[in-house]
């Protein structure tokens, strides 16, 4: 009997974590607007694959922010993957005036769509 609650409650609280932890909800928000050949680039030292998984599609990825920058400037209509961890760290003019088109927290961390 108690395996069977713990079960249902298992059925319950696993998709609520899968959403905070993987951030599914906002990858799948942000699909209509990156979608196709629409210029996405993954900014951070770690790469998640929920970008591809969900959004189905390959991404830029830098690890340093003049890369980055350099790609912005190459790529004016870009749109950037980044936690908010990793953002506010950033020096760069370019970088820092990025605007959030959307957010969510995820994890421990807060994930972002920028643009310019």
């Amino acid at each position: 009997m108690l395996f069977r609650s713990e079960a249902c409650a298992a059925l319950a609280i696993f998709p609520a974590i899968d959403s905070l932890k993987t951030g599914r909800p906002f990858y799948e928000r942000i699909a209509p607007v990156v979608r196709g050949d629409r210029p996405l680039a993954y900014f951070g030292g770690t790469y998640r694959c929920y970008p591809i998984l969900v959004l189905r599609r390959r991404t830029e990825h830098f690890r340093k922010e003049a890369d980055l920058a350099a790609w912005l400037q190459r790529t004016p209509a870009g749109y950037v993957l980044a936690d908010e961890s990793e953002s506010r760290s950033w020096t760069d003019p370019l970088l820092k005036g990025l605007k959030v088109v959307d957010r969510q927290p995820v994890g421990g961390d807060t994930a972002q769509l920028l643009s310019r």
